[in-house]
C-alpha cells in the first residue's frame, strides 16, 4: 500500500524539463519502474523480487518489505550526532525498498556482483551487457550503476538515515567489494570513498593510502555561533530592560528577524540539497540549525519585550 500511494504522489509531481534534454539522478524514478513491474508482472513488487532475482541468485537474505527485513534479521543502526553513534529509532521508508530500503546481507550482494562479473542463466550475457553500458545522456550514469569519472568501473552507494551501503566490480580484473556500514552521516560520504578507493588499492596490489580523519568542523562551528548569538540574546535583553528601546534596536530586530527567516532557505540554496535530506542523513547540523533560528528570533524580539516590561515598570512606579 505504502508503494503505491508514493507511486500516486510521483504521478502528479510536474516535470522540471523535458525527458531527454538533461541527466539528474533522482531515485524517486524508481517508484515509475516498479509500477512498470506490477502491471505487467501481475505481482508485488516484493513478490516480484523475490521470485525473478533474489531466489534465482541464492540471495536468501535480502528482501524488499519490511516483514520479510525483519524475518532475515533487520535491526535499527546508528546516527551520528557529531561523529558519536547513536542509536536509531529504526526509520523504514515502507515506500523505500526501490530506491534505498532493500535489505540485504554482504554475502548476499556478493553473490550478486558474481552474477554482474560471470554472468548466469538469470539474464542472457547480451542484457546482463546493457546493465552496464553508458546512456545516451550522461557518460557517468547507465541502468542503474554508476561509473567512475576516472577508471571507468560501475558502482552504486546509497544511505538511508542510518545505514550505508556501496559495492562496485572491475570487469576487466574480474574483482568486486561490497562495502555495509551500519552507522550514517552525510558529513561522511568522504569517509566510505576513501575506504572503498582502499579496497581497490588492496586489490590491484597496491598500498591503500592513510584514512584522513573525519571532521565535524560545520558542527562546531553552528554550536559555537548558537552559543555567542544566546550570549548576546541575555546581553541585548539586560540592556533594552535599562532603557526604552530606541528605533537603531528596532532596526537590529528586523534584521535579525530577517535572518532567522531566511537562514534555511539560504543554506539549503548554497548546498543545493533538501531540506528533508538534511535532517534525515544530517539529524546533528538540521537541530543546530533549528536551534539558531529560535535564539535569532529571540534576539529579534527583545527590544519589544524589554520595551514593554520597561513601561510596565514606569506605569507601576
Amino acid at each position: 500500500e505504502a508503494l503505491r500511494l508514493g507511486m500516486h504522489d510521483v504521478s502528479v509531481v510536474q516535470l522540471s524539463r523535458r525527458p531527454g534534454t538533461k541527466y539528474a539522478f533522482n531515485p524517486v524514478h524508481l517508484l515509475l519502474l516498479v509500477a512498470i513491474i506490477e502491471k505487467v508482472s501481475g505481482q508485488y513488487y516484493s513478490d516480484y523480487m523475490d521470485a525473478a532475482i533474489f531466489t534465482p541468485l541464492g540471495m536468501n537474505k535480502t528482501a524488499a518489505n519490511y516483514t520479510d527485513a525483519v524475518r532475515d534479521g533487520y535491526a535499527p543502526g546508528y546516527v551520528s550526532w557529531f561523529g558519536y553513534p547513536v542509536k536509531s529509532k529504526g526509520f523504514y521508508d515502507h515506500a523505500g525498498a526501490p530506491y534505498g530500503y532493500t535489505s540485504s546481507t554482504s554475502s548476499d550482494l556478493a553473490k550478486f556482483l558474481l552474477f554482474m562479473l560471470e554472468g548466469g542463466e538469470l539474464l542472457s550475457d547480451q542484457n546482463r551487457e546493457l546493465l552496464t553500458a553508458h546512456s545516451d545522456n550522461s557518460r557517468t550514469y547507465g541502468f542503474g550503476w554508476h561509473f567512475s569519472k576516472t577508471d571507468g568501473f560501475p558502482f552504486h552507494g546509497g544511505a538511508t538515515p542510518d545505514f550505508r551501503g556501496e559495492m562496485f566490480f572491475v570487469p576487466e580484473k574480474e574483482y568486486a567489494a561490497v562495502l555495509l556500514t551500519n552507522k550514517y552521516h552525510q558529513t561522511e560520504d568522504a569517509q566510505l570513498f576513501h575506504i572503498r578507493e582502499g579496497i581497490r588499492s588492496i586489490m590491484n596490489g597496491e598500498k591503500p593510502d592513510t584514512l584522513p580523519s573525519q571532521g565535524y568542523g560545520v558542527q562546531w562551528a553552528l554550536l559555537i555561533i548558537n552559543m555567542l548569538f544566546a550570549i548576546l540574546a541575555v546581553y541585548r535583553f539586560l540592556r533594552t530592560r535599562k532603557s526604552l528601546a530606541k528605533k537603531r534596536s528596532f532596526l537590529s530586530a528586523t534584521l535579525f528577524c530577517s535572518a532567522a527567516i531566511g537562514l534555511i532557505p539560504l543554506f539549503v540554496y548554497f548546498l543545493q540539497t533538501p531540506w528533508g535530506s538534511i535532517t534525515l542523513f544530517a539529524p546533528d547540523i538540521a537541530l543546530l540549525f533549528y536551534s539558531l533560528l529560535v535564539i535569532l528570533l529571540i534576539n529579534g524580539v527583545i527590544p519589544f519585550i524589554g520595551n514593554a516590561v520597561k513601561k510596565k515598570q514606569t506605569f507601576q512606579s
